[in-house]
């Protein structure tokens, strides 16, 4: 039996969707894998586990990589267009023990963002021309250009979310 949760925005707030995989696992119901998309979380009952969670924003973990952090004990779960899940006891070593290590992981994240948002851009910006001037009684251009208009905001929110959250890291890091 399976159970469906709505990602809240990975990029926007990872600590709110990793606080509510931890209580939905303190339940009995664990997370297996994404669904829709991206845009859900499945979930398949077990027993109750006291786990934490952790994103990884990488498009693949390598083997060196996945051996550290099976090491540190923590077991991937989900992984999904550069996102990846990685659950683990509370006594595990932390995946991410210094603001840098995720401000680096971050960072890399916010780049293939940015080129998503700068090409759904200019994709919008000419289809928006094409609406208005080329094509003004255009029911197709009116659908493509809300498909378009579509790709851009949800590329840019996660834009917008990563570079909050690198500030806030870096802004933490300052204050030690």
């Amino acid at each position: 039996m399976s159970k469906f949760r709505l990602n809240n925005g990975v990029a926007l707030f990872p600590e709110k969707d990793c606080r509510m995989m931890a209580e939905m696992s303190a339940k009995g119901w664990h997370l297996v894998s994404f669904a829709a998309g991206g845009l859900l979380y499945r979930f398949e009952k077990g027993n109750p586990e006291d786990y934490q969670y952790v994103f990884y924003f990488e498009k693949t973990t390598s083997r060196e990589m996945m051996s550290i952090f099976e090491a540190a004990g923590w077991q991937l779960v989900a992984g999904e267009s550069g996102i990846q899940i990685f659950r683990a006891g509370r006594e595990a070593i932390p995946i991410y023990s210094e603001p840098e290590t995720k401000i680096e992981m971050l960072k890399k994240s916010k780049e293939r963002f940015a080129i998503m948002t700068m090409f759904a851009g200019m994709l919008l910006l000419s289809s928006l021309i094409s609406a208005i001037w080329v094509y003004p009684d255009s029911m197709i251009m009116k659908m493509v250009l809300l498909i378009v208009w579509s790709v851009f905001v949800f590329s840019s929110f996660p834009l917008v979310g990563l570079t909050r959250r690198i500030k806030d890291l870096r802004n933490q890091e300052g204050n030690r």
